[in-house]
């Protein structure tokens, strides 16, 4: 079952205790200054886009192992 959040997710809520979240479109570094470059992970969420559009790296994660680069 998949389903949709609409808009910016908070991610600092917990939304389902049962399943992890993946977004993108917000930049890392704008949930965390620290993580700006980076796939950033908490709170049952993973966000993938690490700003590459702002000259850092482009994210990518295997979600089977949960291995980033």
């Amino acid at each position: 079952m998949t389903d949709f959040i609409i808009g910016e997710p908070d991610y600092e809520q917990v939304y389902d205790e049962n399943r992890i979240i993946v977004t993108g479109h917000t930049p890392t570094g704008f949930i965390d200054k620290n993580s700006m470059g980076k796939i950033w992970k908490g709170n049952r969420h993973i966000a993938i886009d690490c700003g590459a559009v702002f000259g850092n790296p482009l994210g990518c994660i295997c979600l089977d192992t949960m291995h980033n680069s």
